[in-house]
């Protein structure tokens, strides 16, 4: 018999007994002991402990990236127990329509992901460039415009811009909830959200965020009208701008391997892939 229960002050210290980072741990107690309720309550249901028979027997942290899209940053079993079975009710957690990164800090089998129902739907390279490499922009237009994402103005206009932009990729559609979720995020940055404006008309996003000390690219697109004519490569010298005044000797960013066009784009400004990992999507529960 198992029972699960949310990240609290009893059973936090329950990780000491696996290998987890001192980054990681440091983010977990910020969510377990953070004096924001709201906060709390929002990312500690992210945070699941596992009973069995009164004992802990391991945990999964685990984080919404937009609607129906989750990535799990560790789960970890006690190696005395039968780990697929418990593996297996941790996953219950996710509903048959989810799809899931694999986080590098966890010792989750792929075999153990596909027995359950799992499918890989996609690869996601992961990009590197040094940010005193000098951004190549062959021109400029002088009507293109950029300006900071407006909080409690423009959630309904990025929801849209990043719908139509990743509608041909497969990727969940985003709703104004999912953007207020972010807010509350270690890794967003306010001034790192950034339209690209032709005259007076939005016709990108992108933004800069911070993830596990690193500097990243993420959400990056262009409508589809305006493809072609070298906007994206304006906002990508733009945020490559902005990313400079965060300290960082690199920045990064992910992208689908099969996407041609920006891994060209993303080349042709110096990024190199350094890593890959998959998305897994659960159609039938097993």
């Amino acid at each position: 018999m198992y029972k699960l229960e949310t990240v609290n002050n009893s059973n936090f210290n329950f990780i000491d007994h696996f290998n987890i980072t001192t980054e990681y741990k440091e983010e977990l107690l910020d969510i377990c002991t953070n004096k924001n309720i709201f906060k709390k309550l929002l990312l500690g249901k992210n945070v699941k402990f596992i009973k069995a028979d009164k004992e802990y027997i391991g945990f999964m942290w685990f984080s919404k990236l937009q609607h129906q899209n989750y990535k799990i940053h560790c789960i970890k079993i006690m190696p005395e127990f039968n780990n697929d079975i418990y593996y297996g009710e941790l996953l219950k957690l996710f509903n048959n329509n989810a799809s899931i990164y694999i986080g590098d800090n966890n010792n989750l089998k792929k075999e153990l992901l596909v027995d359950r129902g799992f499918k890989i739907v996609k690869t996601i390279v992961e990009m590197k460039r040094p940010l005193d490499k000098e951004a190549v922009l062959d021109f400029a237009d002088d009507d293109i415009s950029f300006r900071v994402f407006v909080d409690g103005e423009d959630e309904y206009r990025r929801c849209m811009i990043q719908n139509k932009v990743f509608n041909s990729l497969s990727r969940q559609a985003i709703d104004e909830e999912d953007i207020q979720y972010e807010k509350y995020q270690k890794h967003y940055i306010p001034e790192g959200c950034i339209f690209i404006c032709k005259g007076d008309r939005d016709i990108g996003y992108g933004q800069i965020i911070r993830k596990d000390s690193r500097i990243y690219i993420a959400n990056f697109g262009i409508l589809q009208t305006y493809r072609g004519a070298g906007y994206g490569k304006q906002l990508l010298t733009h945020l490559l701008k902005i990313a400079e005044k965060f300290n960082s000797s690199n920045i990064y960013l992910r992208c689908d391997k099969d996407n041609t066009d920006a891994l060209r784009l993303y080349n042709s400004q110096g990024f190199q892939i350094i890593d890959s990992y998959c998305e897994y999507e659960r159609n039938e529960f097993k």
